[in-house]
């Protein structure tokens, strides 16, 4: 991350772990050069639904005369907090993260200052979200045609990269009047895929079934359901109670 003079001011590392067979973990290391409030004195005290006082929320302690403030507690999302002479440090866990998760992430980030020159960028990526409208030519060729189908568009936006488009999201509507349906497909296409993006994408555009649409968005009928499939490097995802409406707009994309 950079700011505004385009110098880069705070690098984030991610640690995520998911899965059927996974605990749940959502782990990150944020180092800065920039300060960062420290709790020097807290009184703070919290009961729990007997009535017991609970351990503190917010404790702080000294490492090699260093201060660490940890907040949060077993069971909610928790942060470890220092600043040294190499910039501020935060490390945070989820709800499923223990503090002797973090406390090894601190020993390792404590013995691993981060080497601020290794990262030479002198600026960072601009990032702009318009609307559809003012780039309407974004994506062309790889979007249905959601009109041919009665469906109208009640708002879009992309994120644009360097002037680049990097990703749409649109909500179509069905019908006119009072019997229009709102919402009743939701389309994302991006092409910067992340981990759960990918993790999703159980099919490609050309592996598509009609029955797979159904089988993934026949749910209760005030409910959306969701499909994803990768078409090349890029992700789509469907949000819909309508399959086969969408069905239709997979096959635009598979006969192109």
């Amino acid at each position: 991350y950079y700011d505004a003079d385009g110098a880069l001011a705070h690098i984030v590392f991610h640690w995520h772990r998911q899965g059927p067979t996974q605990p749940y973990g959502d782990l990150s290391l944020t180092v800065g050069r920039q300060e960062v409030p420290q709790i020097s004195d807290c009184v703070y005290v919290e009961l729990d639904d007997d009535g017991n006082i609970l351990p503190p929320a917010v404790t702080v302690t000294r490492r090699d005369g260093v201060s660490i403030v940890a907040e949060g507690r077993e069971g909610r999302d928790k942060t470890l907090t220092f600043q040294n002479d190499n910039g501020w440090y935060r490390i945070e866990g989820s709800w499923n993260d223990g503090y002797d998760t973090l406390v090894q992430l601190l020993d390792w980030a404590w013995q691993h200052p981060l080497d601020w020159a290794a990262y030479p960028l002198a600026a960072g990526d601009e990032y702009t979200y318009p609307t559809h409208a003012k780039m309407p030519d974004a994506f062309a060729g790889r979007l249905p045609d959601f009109a041919a189908e009665g469906l109208w568009e009640e708002e879009a936006h992309l994120s644009v990269k360097n002037g680049v488009p990097v990703s749409y999201e649109g909500h179509w509507a069905l019908g006119e009047g009072e019997s229009a349906v709102s919402d009743a497909v939701h389309w994302c296409l991006t092409d910067q895929p992340d981990y759960y993006d990918l993790q999703r994408a159980e099919y490609t555009l050309t592996q598509l079934s009609e029955q797979a649409v159904a089988d993934a968005l026949t749910t209760q009928a005030d409910a959306q359901g969701s499909i994803s499939f990768r078409w090349g490097d890029s992700c789509v995802t469907v949000y819909s109670r309508y399959p086969e409406l969408v069905w239709r707009l997979v096959a635009q994309l598979q006969g192109q």
